[in-house]
């Protein structure tokens, strides 16, 4: 049986993935699957560090802060601008929080569904009396 495997030499010191030059194994940081001085692993929009065991995301081989990665690339509500967490209502060809989705004049949530009007979600009541003000 071959238990053999492939092995690939890396340069011994490790060259940074920024700057090129060698690092200190104390001086190191694998992140993203590249090898970086510690103070070169920073944000690639706005330059912060990202220090040893802190959050960041990856895009295309790109590392990010996590403000600059969710500021760019999280789902916004279509109301509040904010980036929306797991659970979002899906209406009128927009995504929602649950508590941005809600009557235009009122601002009292749904209880069962909505109607619509101009693109724009009313409670029964304010349907109706925002269908009265337009002649249709």
């Amino acid at each position: 049986m071959d238990n053999s495997a492939d092995m690939t030499l890396l340069p011994y010191p490790p060259n940074c993935a920024k700057c090129a030059m060698p690092i200190d194994a104390a001086d190191a940081i694998l992140a993203a699957g590249k090898i970086y001085h510690v103070n070169h692993f920073q944000c690639i929009l706005c330059a912060s560090h990202i220090n040893s065991g802190g959050h960041f995301y990856v895009r295309n081989e790109d590392a990010y802060c996590d403000e600059c990665y969710t500021a760019l690339y999280l789902r916004r509500c279509y109301a509040c601008k904010k980036p929306l967490n797991n659970t979002a209502i899906v209406a009128l060809g927009n995504k929602w929080h649950e508590d941005c989705f809600h009557c235009k004049t009122c601002s009292k949530p749904f209880e069962d569904k909505c109607f619509v009007l101009f693109d724009e979600a009313y409670c029964r009541e304010h349907y109706w009396q925002a269908r009265g003000n337009y002649a249709i």
